[in-house]
C-alpha cells in the first residue's frame, strides 16, 4: 500500500513488470512543484509591490500639500489715542438703591447677543502677494503716502512721497501713530523703481511703508466686520487675510476671518 507520495519499501525498481504495472496503476502522479512554487513567488512579489504602492499612495495622500512661496507684506496696526471706552462708575451700594414701586418703562426685548468682535490692536492681519500691483493705487486713492523708514528706529520716515505725482518731501515724520504696510523688497514694485532712479535714493538702505491714516483704518474695520458677520463664526475675530484692490471701497477684500476659539 502507499500512502501518499511516499513509496512503500518493500518496492524496489528492479521488481516484476506486473508489479510495477500495478504502481503505476496505483501511485498518484507526480505534480510538477516547480511550476507551483515558482507561481507561489510571483504571486508573493506582485502582492508585495502592490502593498508598497498602497502605502507610498497613502503616505503622500495624509501629508498637507506645501504653501507655494510667495511674498507677503505685513501690516503693523498702531491703535489710535483716544479709541479706549471710559471706565463705569461703580455701582451704588445696595443700602443706598430703592426699587421702585411700579415699572416706569415696559419691558424691553433682551438685546441680541453679539455676532462678531472687533479689536484690530488684536487681530492678526496678513495680506497676499501683490501680484497686480494695486498698492500704490491704493495709496493714491485712499490719500495715503509712501515712506522710508530709518533701519535703526523705524518709528521715524526719514523720506515722503505723496501722490498723485509722488513728489518728496524731506524731514524727519513721527509715523508711530499711522498704519503702516511694509513693502519687502521695495524691488518688486515698479513705482518704488522708478522714485529711487529719479532721486538718487538706494530703497535698501530704508524701510519702504505704505502709510494711511485714521480714516483708512476706520474702513479697514467696517469691511472685516462685515465680512465676519456674513460668514458663518461668531465671537472674537482673531485672525484676517486681506488683499489690495483699488476697485473696492476702501481698497481692501477681505479673503477670510478666522475666529478665537471659545473658551
Amino acid at each position: 500500500m502507499f500512502h501518499g507520495k511516499t513509496r512503500h519499501p518493500a518496492y524496489g525498481d528492479d521488481d516484476p513488470r506486473i508489479v510495477l504495472a500495478l504502481r503505476a496503476a496505483t501511485e498518484p502522479p507526480p505534480r510538477q512543484w516547480n511550476f507551483f512554487v515558482t507561481g507561489c513567488a510571483v504571486e508573493c512579489v506582485l502582492l508585495s509591490l502592490a502593498v508598497l504602492s498602497e502605502a507610498g499612495l497613502g503616505a503622500d495622500a495624509s501629508q498637507p500639500p506645501r504653501p507655494s512661496k510667495s511674498r507677503s507684506v505685513t501690516m503693523l496696526y498702531i491703535p489710535r489715542p483716544g479709541r479706549t471706552s471710559p471706565i463705569p462708575p461703580p455701582p451704588a451700594p445696595l443700602a443706598s438703591r430703592r426699587a421702585p414701586s411700579a415699572p416706569l418703562y415696559p419691558s424691553l426685548p433682551p438685546a441680541p447677543p453679539v455676532k462678531v468682535k472687533i479689536d484690530m490692536s488684536a487681530i492678526a492681519i496678513s495680506i497676499v502677494d501683490d501680484t497686480a500691483n494695486q498698492l500704490p493705487a491704493v495709496v493714491r486713492q485712499q490719500n495715503g503716502t509712501l515712506a522710508l523708514l530709518d533701519l535703526d528706529d523705524p518709528s521715524y520716515a526719514r523720506y515722503v512721497f505723496e501722490p498723485p505725482d509722488w513728489r518728496l518731501r524731506e524731514g524727519i515724520v513721527d509715523v508711530r501713530r499711522r498704519i503702516r504696510f511694509t513693502m519687502t523688497p521695495p524691488s518688486r514694485w515698479p513705482l518704488l523703481q522708478s522714485i529711487a532712479a529719479s532721486n538718487g535714493i538706494q530703497m535698501e538702505r530704508y524701510q519702504v511703508n505704505a502709510l494711511f491714516d485714521g480714516a483708512f483704518s476706520e474702513c479697514l474695520e467696517r469691511e472685516i466686520r462685515n465680512h465676519a458677520i456674513a460668514s458663518a463664526g461668531s465671537g472674537r475675530v482673531s485672525a484676517v487675510v486681506l488683499a489690495f484692490n483699488s476697485s473696492r471701497s476702501c481698497g481692501i477684500d477681505v479673503l477670510n476671518v478666522e475666529f478665537a476659539p471659545v473658551r
